[in-house]
C-alpha cells in the first residue's frame, strides 16, 4: 500500500468495529465511540455531549461491570 492510499483508506473508509476479548461493550459505548471517530468533525459529538452520554451511561456501566466479573470468574474456573 502507498501512502497515498493508506492516506486515502483513513480519510474515507469508515473504521472497524470495535473487537475485545471479554463480554461485549454496551450497545451505548459502541454507538458514541463510532460517533466520536466520524470522519467528518461536524458530525462528532461535542465534550459535552460526551459528558452527558457517559453520564446517563453509568447505570449501563453497573451492569457491565456484574458481566466482567462473571465471564473474570468463569475464565479463571476453565483449566
Amino acid at each position: 500500500t502507498t501512502f497515498p492510499e493508506l492516506f486515502q483508506h483513513i480519510q474515507f473508509r469508515p473504521p472497524c468495529p470495535l473487537r475485545r476479548p471479554g463480554p461485549p461493550l454496551p450497545q451505548e459505548v459502541l454507538e458514541l465511540v463510532s460517533r466520536m471517530l466520524h470522519k467528518d468533525p461536524d458530525m462528532r459529538p461535542t465534550a459535552k455531549n460526551i459528558l452527558t452520554d457517559f453520564t446517563c451511561m453509568r447505570g449501563a456501566a453497573i451492569h457491565y461491570e456484574d458481566r466482567v466479573s462473571q465471564f473474570v470468574k468463569s475464565s479463571q474456573s476453565t483449566p
